[in-house]
Protein backbone atom coordinates (compact mmCIF):
# COMPACT_ATOMS: atom_id res chain seq x y z
CA UNK A 1 0.00 0.00 0.00
CA UNK A 2 1.96 3.18 -1.22
CA UNK A 3 1.78 6.58 0.91
CA UNK A 4 -1.56 8.14 -0.77
CA UNK A 5 -3.93 4.75 -0.20
CA UNK A 6 -2.21 5.15 3.49
CA UNK A 7 -3.82 8.53 3.97
CA UNK A 8 -7.27 7.48 2.93
CA UNK A 9 -7.70 5.18 5.78
CA UNK A 10 -6.67 7.82 8.38
CA UNK A 11 -8.92 9.42 10.38
CA UNK A 12 -9.02 9.94 14.41
CA UNK A 13 -8.61 6.70 15.79
CA UNK A 14 -5.09 6.08 14.18
CA UNK A 15 -2.47 6.12 16.36
CA UNK A 16 -0.61 8.82 14.50
CA UNK A 17 -3.18 10.90 14.42
CA UNK A 18 -4.42 10.56 18.40
CA UNK A 19 -0.50 11.13 19.45
CA UNK A 20 -0.87 14.26 17.19
CA UNK A 21 -3.96 15.33 18.50
CA UNK A 22 -2.86 15.03 22.49
CA UNK A 23 -0.04 17.22 21.67
CA UNK A 24 -1.84 19.86 20.12
CA UNK A 25 -4.76 19.29 23.27
CA UNK A 26 -1.45 20.14 25.75
CA UNK A 27 -1.32 23.82 24.13
CA UNK A 28 -5.24 24.50 25.16
CA UNK A 29 -3.79 23.86 29.26
CA UNK A 30 -1.85 26.44 31.18
CA UNK A 31 1.13 23.86 31.95
CA UNK A 32 3.97 25.76 32.64
CA UNK A 33 6.50 23.13 30.46
CA UNK A 34 4.91 23.44 26.90
CA UNK A 35 6.81 21.95 24.58
CA UNK A 36 7.84 24.86 22.28
CA UNK A 37 10.35 23.22 19.72
CA UNK A 38 12.24 25.79 17.96
CA UNK A 39 10.84 28.61 20.16
CA UNK A 40 11.89 27.63 23.56
CA UNK A 41 15.12 29.18 22.94
CA UNK A 42 14.10 32.29 21.36
CA UNK A 43 11.12 32.74 23.97
CA UNK A 44 11.89 31.96 27.01
CA UNK A 45 14.75 34.63 27.98
CA UNK A 46 11.77 36.95 27.33
CA UNK A 47 8.57 36.71 29.66
CA UNK A 48 6.44 38.84 26.85
CA UNK A 49 7.47 37.03 23.77
CA UNK A 50 6.71 33.41 25.40
CA UNK A 51 3.08 34.90 26.15
CA UNK A 52 3.09 35.49 23.15
CA UNK A 53 3.92 32.78 21.46
CA UNK A 54 2.16 30.59 24.07
CA UNK A 55 -1.60 32.24 22.58
CA UNK A 56 -0.31 31.74 19.08
CA UNK A 57 0.29 27.88 19.25
CA UNK A 58 -3.03 27.81 21.34
CA UNK A 59 -5.19 29.34 18.41
CA UNK A 60 -3.35 27.58 15.73
CA UNK A 61 -4.18 24.26 17.79
CA UNK A 62 -7.53 25.05 18.15
CA UNK A 63 -7.98 25.71 14.55
CA UNK A 64 -5.79 21.96 14.00
CA UNK A 65 -8.52 20.38 16.35
CA UNK A 66 -11.41 21.78 14.84
CA UNK A 67 -10.66 20.62 11.52
CA UNK A 68 -9.40 17.31 12.35
CA UNK A 69 -12.51 15.96 13.92
CA UNK A 70 -12.09 16.89 17.75
CA UNK A 71 -14.47 20.03 17.57
CA UNK A 72 -17.16 18.62 19.90
CA UNK A 73 -14.85 17.97 22.38
CA UNK A 74 -15.56 20.15 25.62
CA UNK A 75 -11.45 21.23 25.76
CA UNK A 76 -11.95 22.67 22.57
CA UNK A 77 -15.21 24.28 23.30
CA UNK A 78 -14.57 25.77 26.09
CA UNK A 79 -11.25 27.31 24.40
CA UNK A 80 -12.82 28.84 21.37
CA UNK A 81 -15.61 30.51 24.11
CA UNK A 82 -12.47 31.83 25.59
CA UNK A 83 -11.33 33.03 22.40
CA UNK A 84 -14.37 34.88 21.17
CA UNK A 85 -14.64 36.39 24.76
CA UNK A 86 -11.40 37.36 24.59
CA UNK A 87 -11.62 39.11 20.93
CA UNK A 88 -14.74 40.36 21.88
CA UNK A 89 -13.42 42.46 24.29
CA UNK A 90 -10.75 43.84 22.61
CA UNK A 91 -13.62 45.12 20.14
CA UNK A 92 -15.47 46.51 22.71
CA UNK A 93 -12.37 48.53 23.79
CA UNK A 94 -11.70 51.95 22.81
CA UNK A 95 -8.41 51.31 22.21
CA UNK A 96 -9.41 49.03 19.62
CA UNK A 97 -10.28 52.47 17.12
CA UNK A 98 -6.47 53.30 17.55
CA UNK A 99 -4.10 50.09 18.32
CA UNK A 100 -0.92 51.23 16.73
CA UNK A 101 1.58 53.50 16.95
CA UNK A 102 4.17 54.19 15.12
CA UNK A 103 7.77 53.87 16.66
CA UNK A 104 10.81 53.80 14.29
CA UNK A 105 11.26 52.97 10.86
CA UNK A 106 9.67 49.16 11.74
CA UNK A 107 5.99 48.48 11.94
CA UNK A 108 3.78 50.06 13.95
CA UNK A 109 3.76 48.40 17.19
CA UNK A 110 0.63 47.68 18.70
CA UNK A 111 0.09 50.05 22.30
CA UNK A 112 0.56 49.01 25.78
CA UNK A 113 -3.22 49.32 26.80
CA UNK A 114 -4.16 46.61 23.21
CA UNK A 115 -2.14 43.39 24.83
CA UNK A 116 -4.00 41.42 27.16
CA UNK A 117 -2.16 38.52 28.80
CA UNK A 118 0.70 39.49 26.66
CA UNK A 119 -1.36 38.97 23.18
CA UNK A 120 -3.00 41.14 21.35
CA UNK A 121 -6.80 39.60 20.47
CA UNK A 122 -6.89 41.62 17.68
CA UNK A 123 -9.30 39.80 14.88
CA UNK A 124 -7.01 37.99 12.31
CA UNK A 125 -6.86 34.78 9.90
CA UNK A 126 -6.34 32.38 12.24
CA UNK A 127 -9.00 33.15 14.88
CA UNK A 128 -11.23 33.82 11.77
CA UNK A 129 -10.81 30.12 11.19
CA UNK A 130 -11.32 28.85 14.76
CA UNK A 131 -14.45 30.41 14.79
CA UNK A 132 -15.58 29.55 11.12
CA UNK A 133 -15.30 26.18 12.13
CA UNK A 134 -17.26 26.37 15.76
CA UNK A 135 -21.00 25.98 14.21
CA UNK A 136 -21.76 26.31 17.81
CA UNK A 137 -20.83 29.66 18.25
CA UNK A 138 -24.02 30.17 15.93
CA UNK A 139 -26.89 28.24 18.07
CA UNK A 140 -26.11 31.23 20.89
CA UNK A 141 -27.88 34.64 20.87
CA UNK A 142 -24.19 35.71 22.92
CA UNK A 143 -21.88 33.97 20.11
CA UNK A 144 -24.54 35.13 17.42
CA UNK A 145 -23.71 38.57 18.75
CA UNK A 146 -20.35 38.23 19.49
CA UNK A 147 -19.57 37.28 15.90
CA UNK A 148 -21.30 40.18 14.68
CA UNK A 149 -19.54 43.22 16.81
CA UNK A 150 -16.24 41.22 16.23
CA UNK A 151 -16.49 41.35 12.58
CA UNK A 152 -18.33 44.50 11.92
CA UNK A 153 -14.99 46.11 13.37
CA UNK A 154 -12.74 43.76 10.72
CA UNK A 155 -15.17 45.28 7.97
CA UNK A 156 -14.44 48.72 9.55
CA UNK A 157 -12.17 51.42 8.38
CA UNK A 158 -10.02 51.65 10.72
CA UNK A 159 -9.26 48.06 10.63
CA UNK A 160 -8.76 48.04 7.18
CA UNK A 161 -6.59 50.62 7.16
CA UNK A 162 -4.01 48.52 9.17
CA UNK A 163 -3.87 46.02 6.51
CA UNK A 164 -2.16 42.45 6.50
CA UNK A 165 0.38 43.75 8.73
CA UNK A 166 -1.34 44.87 11.41
CA UNK A 167 1.65 45.62 14.04
CA UNK A 168 4.05 43.89 16.26
CA UNK A 169 4.34 43.12 19.54
CA UNK A 170 6.80 45.22 21.62
CA UNK A 171 9.39 42.86 23.78
CA UNK A 172 13.06 43.87 25.42
CA UNK A 173 14.71 41.57 22.61
CA UNK A 174 13.16 43.01 19.80
CA UNK A 175 9.53 43.49 18.16
CA UNK A 176 7.69 40.57 17.18
CA UNK A 177 5.41 41.01 13.86
CA UNK A 178 1.85 40.22 13.84
CA UNK A 179 0.63 39.78 10.23
CA UNK A 180 -2.60 37.78 9.16
CA UNK A 181 -4.61 40.75 8.58
CA UNK A 182 -8.18 40.06 7.01
CA UNK A 183 -8.09 42.60 4.24
CA UNK A 184 -10.44 42.73 1.59
CA UNK A 185 -9.10 44.50 -1.38
CA UNK A 186 -10.65 44.87 -5.26
CA UNK A 187 -10.84 42.05 -6.73
CA UNK A 188 -8.71 43.43 -10.02
CA UNK A 189 -6.11 43.21 -7.30
CA UNK A 190 -6.39 39.77 -6.18
CA UNK A 191 -6.49 39.31 -10.52
CA UNK A 192 -3.69 40.86 -10.71
CA UNK A 193 -1.48 39.54 -8.06
CA UNK A 194 -2.41 35.88 -9.04
CA UNK A 195 -4.37 35.23 -5.56
CA UNK A 196 -7.52 35.14 -6.36
CA UNK A 197 -7.57 32.09 -4.22
CA UNK A 198 -6.93 34.15 -1.30
CA UNK A 199 -10.31 35.92 -2.12
CA UNK A 200 -12.17 32.37 -2.23
CA UNK A 201 -10.63 31.35 0.71
CA UNK A 202 -11.96 34.29 2.64
CA UNK A 203 -15.40 34.29 1.39
CA UNK A 204 -15.83 30.52 2.37
CA UNK A 205 -14.83 31.23 6.43
CA UNK A 206 -17.54 34.31 6.01
CA UNK A 207 -20.08 31.98 4.36
CA UNK A 208 -19.39 29.41 7.28
CA UNK A 209 -19.97 32.20 9.51
CA UNK A 210 -23.45 33.62 7.86
CA UNK A 211 -21.95 37.01 7.69
CA UNK A 212 -21.84 37.54 3.77
CA UNK A 213 -25.25 38.70 3.73
CA UNK A 214 -24.18 41.19 6.58
CA UNK A 215 -22.16 43.25 4.15
CA UNK A 216 -22.52 44.39 1.01
CA UNK A 217 -19.03 44.20 0.06
CA UNK A 218 -18.68 40.62 0.26
CA UNK A 219 -21.99 40.25 -1.30
CA UNK A 220 -20.44 42.17 -4.11
CA UNK A 221 -17.45 39.32 -4.37
CA UNK A 222 -20.11 36.39 -4.46
CA UNK A 223 -21.72 38.31 -6.97
CA UNK A 224 -18.21 38.51 -9.22
CA UNK A 225 -17.92 34.67 -8.28
CA UNK A 226 -21.44 33.88 -9.97
CA UNK A 227 -20.84 35.49 -12.99
CA UNK A 228 -17.23 33.78 -13.92
CA UNK A 229 -19.46 30.46 -13.85
CA UNK A 230 -18.68 29.27 -17.01
CA UNK A 231 -21.48 27.81 -19.59
CA UNK A 232 -21.25 24.14 -18.36
CA UNK A 233 -21.91 24.79 -14.63
CA UNK A 234 -17.49 25.19 -13.77
CA UNK A 235 -15.22 27.44 -12.94
CA UNK A 236 -11.70 27.46 -14.19
CA UNK A 237 -10.53 31.10 -12.85
CA UNK A 238 -6.40 30.12 -13.48
CA UNK A 239 -7.12 29.76 -17.26
CA UNK A 240 -9.41 32.63 -17.36
CA UNK A 241 -7.36 35.02 -15.74
CA UNK A 242 -3.45 33.52 -15.97
CA UNK A 243 -3.31 31.90 -18.75
CA UNK A 244 -0.10 30.25 -19.17
CA UNK A 245 1.61 32.49 -16.69
CA UNK A 246 2.66 30.91 -13.67
CA UNK A 247 0.89 33.94 -11.66
CA UNK A 248 -1.84 30.27 -9.68
CA UNK A 249 1.51 28.86 -8.78
CA UNK A 250 0.85 30.01 -5.29
CA UNK A 251 -2.25 28.19 -5.01
CA UNK A 252 -2.73 25.33 -2.17
CA UNK A 253 -4.13 22.97 -4.39
CA UNK A 254 -6.05 20.13 -3.53
CA UNK A 255 -5.53 18.08 -6.45
CA UNK A 256 -1.37 17.52 -7.14
CA UNK A 257 -1.64 17.84 -10.39
CA UNK A 258 -2.95 20.61 -12.44
CA UNK A 259 -1.78 19.48 -15.65
CA UNK A 260 -4.86 17.62 -16.22
CA UNK A 261 -7.47 20.62 -16.75
CA UNK A 262 -9.87 19.07 -15.22
CA UNK A 263 -8.37 18.14 -12.27
CA UNK A 264 -7.92 21.64 -11.71
CA UNK A 265 -11.54 22.86 -13.50
CA UNK A 266 -12.83 20.61 -10.47
CA UNK A 267 -10.58 22.15 -7.89
CA UNK A 268 -11.46 25.10 -8.13
CA UNK A 269 -14.86 24.53 -9.47
CA UNK A 270 -15.31 22.63 -5.71
CA UNK A 271 -13.97 25.83 -3.70
CA UNK A 272 -16.23 28.12 -5.71
CA UNK A 273 -19.10 25.34 -4.54
CA UNK A 274 -17.99 25.55 -0.88
CA UNK A 275 -18.68 29.29 -0.65
CA UNK A 276 -22.18 29.32 -2.42
CA UNK A 277 -23.24 26.53 -0.67
CA UNK A 278 -22.55 28.41 2.60
CA UNK A 279 -24.48 30.96 1.46
CA UNK A 280 -27.32 28.94 -0.10
CA UNK A 281 -27.82 27.36 3.27
CA UNK A 282 -27.82 30.52 4.73
CA UNK A 283 -30.70 31.78 2.49
CA UNK A 284 -33.12 28.80 3.35
CA UNK A 285 -32.97 29.48 7.07
CA UNK A 286 -34.14 32.90 6.37
CA UNK A 287 -36.67 31.74 4.17
CA UNK A 288 -37.83 29.05 6.56
CA UNK A 289 -37.65 30.94 10.05
CA UNK A 290 -38.54 34.49 8.37
CA UNK A 291 -36.01 35.82 10.04
CA UNK A 292 -32.11 36.17 9.70
CA UNK A 293 -29.87 34.13 12.22
CA UNK A 294 -28.29 37.17 12.85
CA UNK A 295 -31.45 39.22 13.41
CA UNK A 296 -31.07 41.75 10.31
Amino acid sequence: MDLDEEEEDWDREVKEIRKAAKLLKTFLTQKKDLPLFEFKAQVKQDPIRERHVRWFLRIVALGLLQRGGWGEDKKVLDGVADLAERVAGFVSDPISRDPVEHVGAGLPQFRRDALRDGYCFIPDLYILRVFSHCPALLETERGRAMMKKIFDYVLSEEYQDLGPELGAVRTVRGPIPRGWGIQLRPVEEYVEGGCLEELLYLLEQFARLGLINRYPRLMEYVEWVLEQQQKDGRWDLPAKYFGGRPLHGSWLRMEKDWKSPNRRVADVTFRAMVVLKYQWERQIRMLERGVDVYGL
